[in-house]
């Protein structure tokens, strides 16, 4: 299941009709889980960084009374401590035991992604091929695994907000693809009505009619999904998310030039989010062209 279909040679990406109206984000997350429960062919895993998309995804299973098992990834010396803080947390108010995967993180940046770039996976982004090597590990516990958010949040492009894709994005579903779509690597892109809901709703219309609240920041923050979520989700607690890689952000870095080195030309595109908005069938805009930048 996913919201968009793709092309790799060219790149291209589009996004899917709506097949009824959209419900309310919350409507559409239980609407989703449920689909997937039904489609799993294995028992059910999510993958909880601490994070509101995570977050999100258990509340769901929970309230719809859906079993599921989690995994926290623990980087070695306590690196992303602060990141994994509220997903323990959550485990311990709702009683799940968590299954953690310990990780070398330093290791895996420096040898962990090559038998992945040895099979043909290609992105300049680490965490990419540690999302590889989580649906291999629940893979091998027997888990169907479920992943939440993607890195890049809205941005601004040419005097519009728009919503950037690369090889790099759609490289989990690749590896899913091949593996027999056990899994679900990008659970807010599952359905079109789902993505529909989130663009069609109040902060994301406000938000947009102003280009200029879409700055460029180095983590892929969006403020206004967190802002949305929360209103959708009243009983999650507020807090400061990381994204797991503050203590190592020079080495990532270094390591992620490396790896634009190995693979010099990714293309990204560029989706403005009223093209978006017009493939799925929200608004009727005259056609946008998608424009790929360097």
């Amino acid at each position: 299941m996913l919201a968009f279909d793709y092309t790799l040679y060219p790149f291209t990406v589009s996004f899917k009709p709506i097949n009824r109206q959209a419900g309310s984000l919350r409507e559409e997350v239980n609407t989703t889980v449920r689909l997937i429960a039904k489609s799993a062919t294995a028992p059910l895993a999510v993958a909880f960084s601490g994070g509101i998309d995570s977050e999100v995804i258990c509340l769901s299973l929970i309230e719809q009374e859906i079993d599921f098992v989690v995994f926290i990834m623990q980087y070695n010396d306590k690196y992303n401590e602060q990141d994994i803080e509220w997903a323990f947390k959550f485990c311990t108010q709702h009683k799940i035991n968590p299954i953690v995967l310990n990780v070398d993180i330093l290791n895996f940046m420096e040898q962990g992604a090559k038998p992945y770039i040895d099979q043909g996976y290609k992105s300049h982004e680490v965490f990419r091929y540690l999302q590889l090597w989580l649906m291999e590990q629940a893979e091998q516990q027997g888990y169907s695994l479920i992943m939440g958010g993607r890195e890049d949040a809205i941005s601004k492009h040419a005097g519009q907000p728009v919503i950037k894709y690369s090889p790099t994005h759609v490289m989990t579903h690749e590896w899913n693809k091949s593996h027999g779509n056990r899994h679900y690597p990008s659970f807010y892109e599952t359905t079109p009505e789902l993505i529909a809901a989130y663009l069609d709703s109040s902060v994301l219309k406000i938000v947009c009619q102003d280009v200029n609240y879409f700055v460029q920041n180095p983590f892929g923050v969006s403020p206004e999904k967190i802002l949305e979520f929360q209103r959708a989700w009243p009983e999650m607690e507020r807090r400061v998310k990381m994204n797991g890689f503050e203590r190592l952000h020079h080495v990532k870095y270094n390591y992620q030039k490396q790896l634009k080195l190995q693979m010099p030309f990714l293309p990204t595109i560029t989706l403005p989010i009223e093209l978006i908005r017009q493939q799925l069938g929200l608004v009727n805009f005259s056609k946008i062209p998608t424009e790929i930048i360097s």
